[in-house]
């Protein structure tokens, strides 16, 4: 089992999103600048503004853009 956070974002646009995803460190607070990444099937991940989602974070390598990352 994993520890989840759920967070509550206010898109640029006045949206609202909810996204439940698993706890992550540092992990987000209130007022933290973030980045929603949206696959094909809708289903979004959250990261903090200064993370690229495209960066492997175990080794700095840059994902192609075909890259299927199951954790998303």
């Amino acid at each position: 089992s994993q520890v989840a956070q759920e967070l509550t974002i206010r898109m640029k646009e006045g949206e609202v999103i909810i996204v439940v995803q698993e706890r992550r460190d540092p992990e987000f607070m209130i007022g933290d600048s973030v980045r929603v990444h949206k696959n094909a099937y809708g289903t979004a991940r959250v990261f903090h503004s200064d993370e690229d989602p495209f960066i492997d974070p175990d080794t700095g390598a840059y994902l192609p853009d075909d890259f299927e990352n199951p954790d998303l």
